[in-house]
């Protein structure tokens, strides 16, 4: 025969499984919402990482134009190097040619500094005479 204990410890476990059940139900709903937030936000991340990979294209093409016109800008410029050197060593060696003695060049420069400045500060850039120690 069935006892009134033994039907009270029944129930008591059937309510102690109720309870767990509804723990349990509660957990796998916050899980469920966890999860929505996380795949969510993996969505966003993937499309960041999109939108990023697309930029980097966008930058290494940028890049990559930039290298090139500096690279045709650098081969005309030395090319109208290699030309000016070579128009200045001619003359060069054409005027060495006819004198033994190289060109003055201390001279020139100081007059023509002074031709450039105006008048009244001509004078400041004038030396003052020299002072003969020895």
């Amino acid at each position: 025969m069935i006892r009134i204990e033994q039907v009270r410890l029944l129930e008591e476990r059937v309510q102690k499984v109720i309870a767990r059940i509804t723990e349990l139900k509660a957990e796998n709903s916050a899980l469920h919402n966890q999860l929505e937030n996380y795949q969510e936000r993996i969505s966003d991340l993937e499309r960041r990482i999109e939108g990023f990979a697309s930029n980097q294209e966008e930058i290494e093409a940028g890049i990559l134009s930039a290298l090139q016109r500096l690279d045709e800008v650098e081969d005309a410029v030395g090319e109208e190097g290699i030309e000016q050197q070579q128009v200045e060593v001619i003359p060069e060696e054409d005027a060495s040619a006819g004198t033994s003695e190289p060109p003055v060049d201390g001279d020139t420069r100081e007059e023509s500094a002074d031709e450039d400045l105006p008048p009244d500060q001509e004078e400041e850039q004038k030396p003052g005479p020299e002072l003969d120690i020895f």
